[in-house]
């Protein structure tokens, strides 16, 4: 099965986003990447960046990271257009309209795969520079973002009866 795991930052007025994402197929990541919005011209390009990823590599179910509002970090949210849960919304349409299964997850689950972990599971390397890579690719914490969704889907939610949104 070919999963997408997107760690995604919908920001493009707000901060400039990076969503990560990671290609898994036969449970081992393939292909890994960003979205950059500070490479688009407008708010729409950046989000339609997604989809094409979605079209381009064609997988079989999706997961994300879902955006929550908390106590703790809402004063800092004062203002805010909430620009990535606009991004989640469209990617929601999107899998719905391609009949793509979608798996939300919480952003607390990547604190079960540290870069330990993942170093010692053979899915990533480091070099001496201490930068890490997936299939050959440097990565940053956006992409591992989407890793750490991934194997977590893979070792966990996968192996439960999963109630696929659409």
């Amino acid at each position: 099965m070919k999963i997408l795991a997107l760690d995604p930052s919908g920001n493009f007025f707000e901060g400039k986003g990076t969503t990560g994402w990671a290609l898994y197929s036969e449970g081992k990541p393939k292909s890994v990447g960003q979205i950059r919005a500070v490479e688009y011209k407008s708010q729409v390009d950046y989000w339609l960046e997604h989809l094409k990823l979605i079209d381009l590599l064609q997988p079989e179910l999706i997961v994300i990271e879902e955006f929550k509002l908390y106590a703790h970090t809402a004063s800092a949210q004062i203002g805010s257009s909430f620009e990535t849960t606009q991004l989640i919304g469209i990617l929601k349409y999107e899998c719905d309209q391609k009949q793509i299964p979608l798996v939300l997850q919480s952003a607390t689950i990547k604190k079960r795969y540290t870069n330990e972990i993942l170093l010692h599971k053979g899915i990533i390397t480091i070099d001496s520079r201490k930068t890490y890579y997936v299939v050959g690719i440097p990565v940053t914490g956006h992409i591992l973002d989407a890793i750490r969704h991934a194997e977590f889907y893979i070792n966990f939610t996968s192996k439960k009866e999963t109630n696929y949104e659409l």
